[in-house]
């Protein structure tokens, strides 16, 4: 029994990254459990030891994603004292890693934009921690006094991160014909420009 739950948990990954390119290939209604176990190559019954439906997955992929992303984003920002570099090392960042990966971004910028509740409920909480990190980046600028401390730093984290937003969108919806990071210097300029004392 136990080995088969090793086996099992070997297939998660595996899973979760059949997910993402059933997602980005055909949309988020449009993909269906057997689709997923196909690019898995497991059968349907196999995804269901893992997920109750397709919206779980939708979540779970984006928690590992981004959990991943910012496990490793608070390991490189602790050895930048200096806020302006970790906020442009957080734009770089985010526009890379969904260069590298278009149906990340796809699946990022498209389809976790449902209005279900579950989907919303979900990653909530891993989005409220990557704004922790921008916001509490803000913070910092403004007591090193490279950024306006009397705008609200909640705000600026929101202008910062709906750019960002923006950026990989139109990116996405470009058919990609354009490097996603030649636009973080750019966005970055723009950003400090509106936010320094």
């Amino acid at each position: 029994m136990a080995g088969t739950r090793q086996r099992n948990k070997d297939k998660l990954p595996v899973i979760i990254d059949a997910a993402k390119a059933v997602f980005a290939r055909n949309g988020f209604y449009n993909s269906q459990i057997s689709k997923i176990a196909k690019q898995a190559g497991v059968a349907d019954g196999t995804i269901y030891l893992y997920f109750r439906n397709k919206e779980e997955i939708l979540v779970r992929l984006f928690e590992h994603q981004v959990g991943s992303y910012i496990l490793s984003l608070k390991e490189q920002l602790k050895q930048l004292d200096d806020a302006r570099q970790r906020l442009s090392y957080i734009v770089d960042q985010h526009l890379q890693i969904l260069e590298e990966d278009p149906d990340l971004a796809r699946v990022f910028q498209l389809e976790l934009r449902q209005p279900i509740a579950e989907i919303r409920k979900g990653i909530a909480p891993i989005l409220h921690q990557y704004f922790q990190i921008i916001e509490d980046t803000v913070c910092l600028g403004q007591q090193q006094g490279y950024f306006d401390s009397e705008l609200s730093a909640k705000l600026i984290r929101k202008i910062i991160f709906g750019s960002i937003d923006e950026v990989a969108t139109s990116w996405v919806f470009s058919q990609k014909n354009y490097s996603l990071t030649s636009q973080a210097a750019q966005l970055i300029r723009v950003i400090f420009r509106g936010i320094s004392k």
